[in-house]
C-alpha cells in the first residue's frame, strides 16, 4: 500500500461512514502524527485515555456514538508501519431522538428545543463495562517468523496477536469495527444494496504481505485471509 492507495482508502472510509450517517467528527490529516498508545489495562486508565483523546480532539474519526478511530501509516528507515485503533465509547449512548422518545416527545414537534437537556443527560450517563477496544498493527521491523506476525490484530488487553495474511487498509478496518462492534446496526446496513457494494470492495482493497514477511511457520497457524 503506497501513500496514494492509503489516501484512497481514507476517502472510501469517509464515504461509507457518511452514507450510513455514522460519522460525527472527522479530523484526519495525514501530516498529523497521532499519539496512538497501546491498550490500557484498567478502568481508570481507559477512562482517562478516552477523555484525554476527546478533550484534545486527538482522534481521526469520531463515530456517531462517540467511539473513536485513530489511524496512522508511515515509513521508518525504509520500513512500513501502520497502526489503527478503535476505542468503544465507555459510556451508555443514546441519540437525541431516543432521548426525546424516552421523555415522551416527538422530534417532528419539538425539534432541537431540548438539546440542552439532552447534553446534560449525556454528561450524566452510566459507564459501560467491560471496555472494548481493538488495534491493528503492521510493523515490518518487528516481524519474526512463527512468533511475531507482521500484520495482526489485538483484541482487548491480553497480549493476543491474530495474524492477517494481508496488509489491512483503513477502509477494511472500518468494516471490521462496524461488523464486530455494531451488530444490531449491521443487520440493517447489510440489507442496503449500496452498503453491500462498499462492503464487497473492502477485502479487495487489501494486498497480501510480501514473501519476506510471510513464511512457512506463518502459513501453518490460524490466520485471517
Amino acid at each position: 500500500m503506497n501513500e496514494s492507495q492509503f489516501n484512497l482508502s481514507i476517502d472510501s472510509l469517509r464515504k461509507v461512514l457518511d452514507y450510513i450517517q455514522f460519522l460525527k467528527g472527522d479530523r484526519f490529516d495525514i501530516n498529523i502524527k497521532r499519539d496512538l498508545r497501546k491498550n490500557k489495562k484498567n478502568t481508570t486508565e481507559y477512562l482517562d485515555l478516552y477523555s484525554e483523546i476527546i478533550n484534545r480532539g486527538d482522534f481521526d474519526f469520531l463515530l456517531l456514538d462517540e467511539s473513536i478511530i485513530q489511524i496512522r501509516y508511515w515509513s521508518d528507515s525504509g520500513t512500513k508501519k501502520a497502526r489503527y485503533v478503535f476505542y468503544k465509547v465507555p459510556f451508555d449512548y443514546f441519540s437525541y431522538e431516543e432521548f426525546l422518545v424516552e421523555c415522551g416527545f416527538d422530534y417532528e414537534k419539538v425539534g432541537g428545543e431540548f438539546m440542552e437537556e439532552y447534553e446534560q443527560a449525556l454528561s450524566e450517563r452510566d459507564i459501560i463495562f467491560p471496555f472494548v477496544h481493538t488495534r491493528y498493527d503492521y510493523i515490518e521491523r518487528d516481524y519474526c517468523e512463527g512468533i511475531h506476525p507482521v500484520s495482526h490484530f489485538h483484541v482487548g488487553n491480553q497480549p493476543i496477536r491474530v495474524s492477517a495474511r494481508s496488509l489491512i487498509t483503513p477502509y477494511m478496518f472500518a468494516f471490521v469495527v462496524l461488523k464486530q462492534f455494531y451488530y444490531a446496526e449491521w443487520k440493517k446496513w447489510i440489507k442496503d444494496k449500496k452498503f453491500r457494494d462498499y462492503y464487497n470492495f473492502s477485502k479487495r482493497s487489501c494486498e497480501e504481505v510480501g514473501e519476506n514477511f510471510w513464511k512457512d511457520l506463518d502459513e501453518r497457524e490460524l490466520f485471517l485471509v
